[in-house]
């Protein structure tokens, strides 16, 4: 269990430290490299086009249908609270992962239209 301290006892990079401290039993991996000078688009002209469509998509409210993210694709037209995803060797055990709505729709909607725009290009 986790004691949370006051902002007053801790300065906040030695409270940050501790928190990770108290997590470090959770991460059984090393991180990995990730590159950053590799790119999606073969130029600079199909990254311009790609995100000027999506800001279309996003400012004109353009949700494509397919990606569970529009009322008539939800079981019982209602957004799902959570979801189950597969995990372990064998994807044998399941997690729930909450879904809360204000805040993952919209992340969902904006994944939707990014997936779209990405593959119509």
């Amino acid at each position: 269990m986790i004691n949370i301290l006051s902002e007053g006892d801790l300065p906040v990079e030695l409270l940050a430290e501790k928190i990770g401290k108290n997590e470090l039993h959770h991460v059984r991996h090393e991180g990995i490299h990730v590159s950053e000078g590799q790119s999606l688009f073969p130029s600079s002209e199909h990254k311009a086009q790609f995100f000027s469509t999506l800001q279309h998509a996003v400012e004109n409210k353009f949700v494509p249908h397919g990606y569970g993210t529009l009322l008539y694709e939800w079981k019982d037209g209602h957004y799902p609270i959570n979801e189950d995803i597969s995990i372990g060797n064998r994807g044998s055990r399941q997690l729930t992962i909450s879904l809360e709505h204000p805040i993952w729709l919209a992340r969902a909607r904006l994944w939707a239209q990014a997936l779209h725009t990405l593959t119509s290009l």
